[in-house]
């Protein structure tokens, strides 16, 4: 935990920020590496450029979380391409951590990121919305 936290802390801002945003897959799943890239840029978590210049920065942070150990590589392609990956338990248990510390929202998640909870859990949008208006 204390060699995570000090790469954490060593990450840029905006890695931080993609790093978090994974909280919201449940631990060991698979993830689909491309649509991860390409979430991160419409829900503005990758502020640096534009269009493909934005992808661009998504893949490199994409590339320093695999790096630091935060994301593993679960499927690549015949040119050795990442296809998936995933976050395993000790490494979630650390993002919902920091999560917390973060103050990322009453729900342990930033508002932006609490309509992606209903897409992954049973828990219903307008519960989530209710609970961060109060």
């Amino acid at each position: 935990m204390k060699m995570m936290k000090f790469c954490y802390d060593k990450l840029p801002e905006m890695d931080k920020s993609c790093l978090l945003y994974l909280s919201i897959f449940a631990p060991n799943s698979n993830i689909r590496r491309a649509s991860l890239v390409r979430r991160w840029v419409a829900e503005g978590h990758v502020t640096q450029g534009d269009g493909r210049e934005a992808l661009d920065r998504a893949e490199i942070c994409f590339e320093d979380l695999v790096a630091h150990g935060f994301v593993d590589i679960t499927r690549t392609g015949n040119l050795g391409n990442v296809i998936s990956c995933k976050v395993q338990n000790i490494v979630y248990d650390f993002i919902t951590k920091a999560v917390k510390d973060e103050n990322f929202g009453d729900a342990g998640l930033p508002a932006k990121l609490a309509s992606h909870i209903s897409i992954s859990s049973d828990i219903q949008w307008n519960q989530v919305s209710n609970k961060q208006k109060q």
